[in-house]
């Protein structure tokens, strides 16, 4: 049965408006993506057509679905709808600092940051500690955005929707054992094999260049293609203390989920304890297969009955597909499916690799050409973002100090005596300055009055000046 709801309804334990008779009714769903409905409706006698508008609600397959788009040709009326989780859309979040907490905490803190209060709740397994400081973004981009600051990226999550409840879970779906033995393709069944992002040597790098002595981490399937796969896999987060760069950790900064040793030697074996985490947990030494399934052309062949029970999976469940010729099975996920509400049946199944965004924003991409000069100028972008987030985390977490004035000069620190604190910034009339050893210490990063600057670390979007002196540091830009 399929219902129709006026766009103000909250109360969705009856049967609305009334009890629509649609001609066709498809549903599409996307892990971590698309939701939506896709309708068509006569122009019946009983006129039920006419309740069909924007923005009235559709329940179908035990959903609820906005309608944003109605078509009406001359035979026909079609309707286009989305999730109800997408009413999220239209709700925004001003300001709100999630400082370490897990993934449940932090689900929690942003949906109750919302400007106006909702139906929804959201709940999440995601035991990870992290943080991110969400300024004025919806609520649907602020959990699945592309942007740095979501939760998406901070926490990851495969994001699993029933109605105004929602989860972001550390994996969803099942796996009940379900095999396909690839052999060749069928009419309904195509399954493709691709090699383009696999990787079987890894060559890692930590903050500052850090890297192995013997440079690389294998996979044990490496000899089971004709030569080796290398690529470069960043982890800015490892960090020696003893880098020429290093900088502590500070509580809520950008720098807060840093993994920091005291010898190279200990920042080297994390290194390889990471690196073999890719291969064993993401499996990127196996290979990227997609099966489409097409189970209205499969039905019309001979081995239906042998595919037949993949109409069980559901969204995020576990397949095993075997390859005979490089001799082991690959594990794949129903990703994406197309469902017919009518016939009660999947139209069409996806099943696949599926990684969260992390991965995809430390792998190098070695079969893309591009210019050094545009590999520096991105790097530079790169670092100015991460430079101005930085700096808004800091400002955001650093009250609580004392500001004390005296006849000649401003002082910030952290008590309010001078003889006591240890963190001052000092401001009079030659110049402003911080010190880490105290008001007596040497002061390592300020502007004077006569015209210098002096910091460790200088991050600028463009530099204009009658000369420039530059004393670089080798390093690796990819």
């Amino acid at each position: 049965m399929i219902n129709i709801y006026s766009s103000d309804t909250t109360d969705f334990n009856n049967n609305g408006l009334g009890v629509l008779t649609p001609s066709s009714c498809i549903i599409r769903e996307r892990m971590n993506g698309e939701y939506s409905l896709e309708m068509t409706h006569i122009y019946d006698d009983k006129e039920k057509w006419k309740l069909i508008e924007e923005h009235n609600v559709i329940r179908a397959n035990g959903q609820l679905f906005r309608i944003y788009k109605v078509v009406k040709t001359l035979t026909e009326v079609e309707i286009y709808a989305t999730h109800i989780f997408y009413d999220l859309n239209n709700n925004f979040i001003e300001d709100t600092n999630i400082r370490n907490k897990s993934g449940t905490l932090a689900i929690s803190q942003l949906l109750g940051a919302t400007a106006y209060d909702t139906q929804f709740t959201a709940t999440s397994n995601i035991s990870t500690i992290a943080s991110a400081r969400i300024v004025r973004k919806n609520v649907v981009n602020a959990i699945l955005g592309d942007e740095s600051n979501t939760f998406i990226n901070r926490w990851g999550g495969e994001l699993q929707r029933d109605n105004f409840t929602f989860k972001m879970l550390s994996k969803m779906g099942a796996d009940n054992g379900v095999k396909i033995s690839y052999r060749k393709n069928l009419t309904g069944l195509t399954v493709t094999q691709d090699l383009t992002e696999m990787c079987t040597r890894i060559r890692p790098i930590g903050f500052d260049g850090i890297h192995l002595p013997e440079l690389y981490v294998d996979s044990p399937y490496i000899d089971s293609y004709f030569q080796p796969i290398i690529r470069e896999y960043k982890f800015e987060n490892i960090k020696w203390s003893g880098s020429p760069n290093y900088q502590e950790p500070t509580e809520g900064g950008s720098n807060s989920g840093d993994i920091v040793f005291n010898t190279l030697e200990e920042a080297q074996s994390e290194l390889r304890k990471k690196a073999r985490e890719c291969f064993e947990t993401e499996k990127i030494d196996l290979p990227n297969i997609v099966c489409t399934v097409d189970f209205i052309e499969l039905s019309k062949t001979d081995q239906f009955k042998k595919y037949a029970h993949l109409q069980t999976i559901n969204l995020g469940d576990t397949v095993h597909v075997y390859f005979e010729k490089i001799g082991f099975t690959v594990e794949a996920r129903c990703t994406e499916y197309v469902y017919d509400v009518l016939k009660d049946r999947y139209d069409s199944m996806t099943i696949g690799s599926f990684t969260n965004t992390f991965f995809d924003s430390i792998r190098n991409d070695m079969n893309t050409s591009v210019d050094e000069n545009d590999k520096v100028i991105v790097d530079i972008k790169s670092e100015l973002e991460n430079a101005k987030n930085h700096l808004t985390e800091m400002i955001a977490s650093g009250l609580g100090g004392y500001v004390v004035k005296t006849r000649d000069e401003l002082l910030i620190m952290d008590t309010d005596n001078i003889d006591t604190a240890v963190k001052v910034w000092r401001w009079n009339k030659n110049g402003l300055a911080y010190s880490s050893t105290g008001y007596y210490g040497q002061y390592e990063i300020g502007i004077t009055a006569d015209g210098q600057i002096v910091g460790d670390r200088i991050v600028a979007g463009s530099i204009k000046a009658e000369s420039i002196e530059v004393n670089l540091r080798q390093k690796i830009i990819s």
